[in-house]
Protein backbone atom coordinates (compact mmCIF):
# COMPACT_ATOMS: atom_id res chain seq x y z
CA UNK A 1 0.00 0.00 0.00
CA UNK A 2 2.69 2.48 0.13
CA UNK A 3 3.72 1.75 -2.78
CA UNK A 4 0.56 3.65 -4.33
CA UNK A 5 1.27 6.68 -1.82
CA UNK A 6 3.68 7.84 -4.34
CA UNK A 7 2.07 8.01 -7.14
CA UNK A 8 -0.46 10.63 -5.25
CA UNK A 9 0.50 13.99 -6.88
CA UNK A 10 0.45 17.35 -5.07
CA UNK A 11 -1.14 20.22 -6.73
CA UNK A 12 0.82 23.07 -5.23
CA UNK A 13 4.21 22.20 -6.92
CA UNK A 14 2.38 24.04 -10.14
CA UNK A 15 3.74 27.24 -10.67
CA UNK A 16 1.03 30.56 -10.53
CA UNK A 17 -0.26 32.07 -13.20
CA UNK A 18 1.96 34.92 -12.58
CA UNK A 19 4.98 33.33 -13.19
CA UNK A 20 4.15 33.50 -17.05
CA UNK A 21 3.72 36.44 -19.69
CA UNK A 22 0.08 37.90 -19.88
CA UNK A 23 -0.49 37.07 -23.06
CA UNK A 24 0.17 33.21 -22.51
CA UNK A 25 -1.74 32.91 -19.06
CA UNK A 26 -5.20 31.89 -20.88
CA UNK A 27 -3.02 28.94 -22.32
CA UNK A 28 -1.46 28.44 -18.91
CA UNK A 29 -5.15 28.79 -17.32
CA UNK A 30 -6.58 26.01 -19.39
CA UNK A 31 -3.69 23.59 -19.38
CA UNK A 32 -3.68 23.96 -15.56
CA UNK A 33 -7.07 23.70 -15.00
CA UNK A 34 -7.17 19.88 -17.47
CA UNK A 35 -4.32 18.90 -15.84
CA UNK A 36 -5.71 19.62 -12.19
CA UNK A 37 -8.71 17.70 -13.50
CA UNK A 38 -6.53 15.02 -14.21
CA UNK A 39 -4.64 14.51 -11.43
CA UNK A 40 -7.75 14.98 -9.52
CA UNK A 41 -9.26 11.69 -11.26
CA UNK A 42 -6.08 9.75 -10.62
CA UNK A 43 -5.22 10.17 -7.28
CA UNK A 44 -8.91 9.65 -6.62
CA UNK A 45 -8.65 6.07 -8.59
CA UNK A 46 -5.42 5.42 -6.19
CA UNK A 47 -7.49 6.42 -3.18
CA UNK A 48 -9.76 4.03 -3.93
CA UNK A 49 -7.46 1.20 -4.53
CA UNK A 50 -5.70 2.25 -1.57
CA UNK A 51 -9.02 1.69 0.39
CA UNK A 52 -9.52 -1.71 -1.52
CA UNK A 53 -6.45 -3.09 -0.10
CA UNK A 54 -6.74 -1.33 3.32
CA UNK A 55 -10.06 -3.42 3.47
CA UNK A 56 -8.40 -6.26 2.18
CA UNK A 57 -5.92 -6.70 4.57
CA UNK A 58 -8.71 -5.95 7.42
CA UNK A 59 -10.63 -8.79 6.71
CA UNK A 60 -8.74 -11.31 4.58
CA UNK A 61 -11.13 -13.72 4.02
CA UNK A 62 -14.34 -12.01 3.11
CA UNK A 63 -14.85 -11.50 -0.18
CA UNK A 64 -14.19 -8.04 -1.56
CA UNK A 65 -16.07 -6.60 -4.33
CA UNK A 66 -12.94 -4.27 -5.57
CA UNK A 67 -13.74 -0.70 -6.98
CA UNK A 68 -13.55 -0.53 -10.60
CA UNK A 69 -10.21 1.05 -11.89
CA UNK A 70 -10.70 3.92 -14.22
CA UNK A 71 -7.45 4.30 -16.09
CA UNK A 72 -6.90 8.09 -16.97
CA UNK A 73 -2.48 7.84 -17.59
CA UNK A 74 -3.50 8.66 -21.29
CA UNK A 75 -5.30 11.85 -20.48
CA UNK A 76 -2.84 12.74 -17.55
CA UNK A 77 0.23 12.24 -19.80
CA UNK A 78 -1.73 13.95 -22.79
CA UNK A 79 -3.19 16.76 -19.58
CA UNK A 80 1.61 16.81 -18.70
CA UNK A 81 2.47 17.33 -21.95
CA UNK A 82 0.28 20.21 -22.87
CA UNK A 83 0.91 22.00 -19.85
CA UNK A 84 4.99 21.72 -20.61
CA UNK A 85 4.24 23.10 -23.47
CA UNK A 86 2.99 25.90 -22.55
CA UNK A 87 5.98 26.36 -19.90
CA UNK A 88 8.47 25.72 -22.27
CA UNK A 89 6.94 28.57 -24.42
CA UNK A 90 7.13 31.36 -21.82
CA UNK A 91 10.80 29.70 -21.24
CA UNK A 92 11.40 30.36 -24.83
CA UNK A 93 10.24 34.12 -24.05
CA UNK A 94 12.27 34.61 -21.28
CA UNK A 95 15.39 33.35 -22.70
CA UNK A 96 14.83 35.18 -26.13
CA UNK A 97 14.07 38.38 -23.98
CA UNK A 98 17.83 38.38 -22.37
CA UNK A 99 19.02 38.09 -26.40
CA UNK A 100 17.18 40.83 -27.72
CA UNK A 101 17.63 43.36 -24.50
CA UNK A 102 21.54 42.67 -24.73
CA UNK A 103 22.09 44.48 -28.24
CA UNK A 104 19.82 47.36 -26.98
CA UNK A 105 21.94 47.88 -24.19
CA UNK A 106 24.78 48.65 -26.34
CA UNK A 107 23.68 51.54 -28.44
Amino acid sequence: MEELKVFKIDLNTLPPETAFYTDIQSDFKKAKLTLEEEICNFKNAVSLLINDLKTKQEKPFNKLEVTQFVNNTNELEKALKDFNIVISKNNERAASFGKEKKPQLKS
